[in-house]
């Protein structure tokens, strides 16, 4: 089980997710940004249609709260 969950720190690009999470900080990150990451992590989005960040925000963070470090 601990081989296909996600380790800390999650990190994209030069962000580190699991800081940003527990920073409340994930609503820096632009939309376009936050459907990337979601898609480098296969988050599904695809029935997301408003062009607001919330909705990807949500699903950020359920992935993010699979590591038992970023759980908040």
């Amino acid at each position: 089980m601990a081989n296909i969950l996600p380790t800390h720190p999650i990190c994209y690009d030069s962000f580190n997710l699991c800081h940003l999470m527990s920073k409340w900080k994930l609503s820096i990150l632009a939309v376009k940004l936050l459907k990337e990451i979601c898609d480098h992590y296969g988050i599904s989005t695809e029935d997301i249609t408003s062009r607001r960040k919330a909705p990807y925000i949500e699903r950020l963070e359920g992935f993010l709260k699979q590591c038992d470090r970023c759980r908040t």
